[in-house]
């Protein structure tokens, strides 16, 4: 079974990737589960699981079944199924993990439970636990589940200096007993260090895999660590865990930003491991892999295609796609390694691509050094950069064109290659690039031309809260409304381009626009002192856009608010503070209408 999120289609597939039967389900959709003869879907986009039911004859579309609402909860990201038909669902809006009971009928449940998780990207039921991937929060959490099977206690943390893409598990094999491991889990993600920016270029960002078994009643062990990069997977957004009769331990990564799957095992005593490679396509985001790796099916958003293996064999389903091939050339350079064509995986030098740090094109949660002074700042999200200007935090960069022309500088830095360079799908390496529609040498003007118009159109996501509960006649939010138009619209301009104040949409529009999705950035082109030290540029920081705040945790340049309540209890309005201010805080009914105003912006 595969998801069309554009579509809002679930497929039917054979092992090559050839359509058999498809049904419609929900739009964006981004996760499926399958309890007993129903498969479950969530989408982003809403509080909602659709339920298909599955014919036994392939050729038969699925068949759908109507849904239920999960009570509370605005954006459902990923679902798990657990014992006794429970069912736990990631809400990438509120950053909670909840449990519900699958309901018999299509009437909307009440969470058994909830638990914070930044960035929900993965949930699973494994050995007696719940075990949550929280991306914005570099973490993986375990909770012991009870008689019940409910959380019971805080859970086990299993955390990182940088985020963590995808998650794999096995119970181990043998009676759980106090002190032994019970629980294998193998975790794709960035290096665990710090950003190493000290000579300008960007360091020890290297993908990597984890080994790490979780310990009844005790602390998670780290048994391996793989450095990816080094055999060719960047971005690892799917890993599978195996475990031999043995007592070894096979890995499976593929590379989101690259062509390559990793093969990897350890003995028992986790020696120096054996390491294969075969070469597949970049943009692979899940897969289903044969129990001898020899066949393989995945899915593939960038080329828009199911990619089907078998040996050496490799054949690409493709979907027709429209879009201009210099658009779909850019979103590679940003989404791959194109842009870095000598990109090296030594010492601190790292293989990476935009989506390190922009994961999905948002933000890793990581407070950066930025190499200069103490100086730290966090990411900012790539989508809605155009109209954004000037650039980053620092805000030195006036225009698109020449931030464009600088990051395919910096990446290039501590490499071996230029930056200035040509790519064609004669090149072995890059045939691929012919499924977007690239027939010959690209120059590197036209490259960065390239990356300019993707990133013109690389827009926001929906606000599914404006979607979900748009109220625009609700007075507290229009009091919300009112509040932003004193308190914070000098800085946070509702403009539609920052460095344009003639672009200004009046405040009788705004709960019009922000209930569509619309076009506001609510930023300006200026840098103020707000407190927030130490500033990324002695003027102050650049002020940055609200636009889609619930996906850019923690907040503040310097990330010392890890949430938007921590935000608004310190803002001082009267000076327009961040931090350290002087005059009188927001009152707890003002921080509440303000707080469901920007929410929806």
């Amino acid at each position: 079974m595969g998801l069309l999120r554009g579509a809002a289609e679930l497929v039917r597939l054979d092992a090559r990737g050839r359509r058999l039967a498809h049904g419609s389900t929900l739009h964006d959709a981004t996760d499926l589960e399958l309890v007993d003869d129903e498969l479950l879907v969530v989408s982003p986009r809403g509080p909602d699981v659709a339920r298909s039911s599955i014919p036994a004859d392939p050729s038969v579309a699925p068949r759908d079944l109507g849904g239920f609402e999960v009570l509370g909860a605005t954006s459902l990201r990923t679902i798990a199924a657990g014992p006794g038909r429970r069912l736990a669902v990631g809400d990438g809006f509120a950053h909670r993990v909840m449990l519900v009971d699958l309901p018999p009928e299509d009437h909307a449940v009440e969470p058994l439970w909830s638990a914070d998780c930044a960035g929900p990207l993965d949930l699973r039921f494994a050995a007696g636990r719940l075990v949550a991937l929280c991306m914005l929060e570099h973490a993986v959490k375990a909770w012991t589940l009870d008689d019940d099977g409910l959380p019971r206690g805080e859970p086990v943390h299993i955390e990182h200096d940088g985020p963590i893409w995808s998650m794999d598990l096995r119970p181990l094999p043998g009676p759980a007993s106090e002190g032994r491991p019970d629980l294998r889990l193998v975790l794709g993600g960035v290096e665990d260090h710090p950003l190493d920016r000290s000579d300008g270029a960007f360091g020890t960002i290297d993908s990597f895999a984890f080994v790490v078994d979780l310990v009844a009643q005790g602390e998670p062990v780290r048994r391996a660590a793989l450095n990816l990069g080094e055999h060719g997977a960047i971005t690892p957004k799917w890993v599978r865990l195996r475990l031999d009769d043995d007592g070894g331990t096979e890995l499976q990564a593929i590379g989101s930003g690259s062509e390559a799957l990793v093969s990897a095992r350890w003995d028992a005593g986790f020696g120096e491991p054996s390491v294969t490679t075969r070469a597949l396509v970049p943009g692979i985001t899940d897969a289903w892999i044969s129990d001898d790796g020899r066949s393989g099916l995945a899915a593939d958003p960038l080329l828009d295609a199911w990619v089907a293996w078998d040996g050496e064999a490799l054949e690409l389903q493709a979907r027709p796609d429209d879009r201009p091939s210099e658009l779909r050339l850019g979103e590679a350079l940003a989404l791959t390694g194109l842009m870095a064509q000598r990109g090296r995986s030594e010492g601190r030098r790292s293989r990476f691509t935009c989506e390190t740090c922009h994961f999905e094109g948002g933000t890793d949660g990581r407070t950066h050094f930025t190499g200069r002074g103490q100086v730290h700042a966090t990411t900012r999200p790539l989508r809605g950069l155009f109209p954004n200007r000037p650039h980053f935090s620092r805000a030195l960069d006036r225009t698109m064109a020449t931030m464009v022309d600088n990051e395919f500088e910096v990446v290039s830095r501590g490499t071996e290659g230029e930056p200035w360079f040509t790519i064609s799908p004669d090149q072995p390496e890059h045939a691929w690039l012919r499924h977007l529609g690239v027939e010959g040498p690209v120059e590197p003007a036209a490259q960065r031309r390239a990356l300019m118009t993707f990133l013109m159109a690389y827009a926001p996501e929906p606000n599914p809260a404006a979607v979900v509960h748009p109220r625009e006649d609700d007075a507290p939010l229009r009091r919300g409304a009112a509040l932003f138009e004193q308190h914070c619209e000098r800085c946070h301009a509702a403009r539609l381009v920052t460095d344009d104040p003639s672009s200004r949409v009046e405040p009788e529009r705004w709960l019009e626009l922000v209930g569509r999705g619309g076009p506001i950035v609510w930023a300006s082109a200026e840098r103020m002192r707000t407190g927030v030290e130490p500033y990324v540029h002695e003027q102050g920081a650049r002020v940055p856009s609200l636009r889609r705040l619930h996906g850019k945790r923690p907040y503040l340049t310097n990330g010392s608010a890890a949430t938007l309540d921590e935000v608004l209890r310190r803002f001082t309005p009267d000076d327009g503070m961040h931090d350290g201010g002087a005059g009188q805080p927001l009152g707890e009914d003002e921080r509440e209408m303000l707080r469901a105003f920007v929410e929806r912006l």
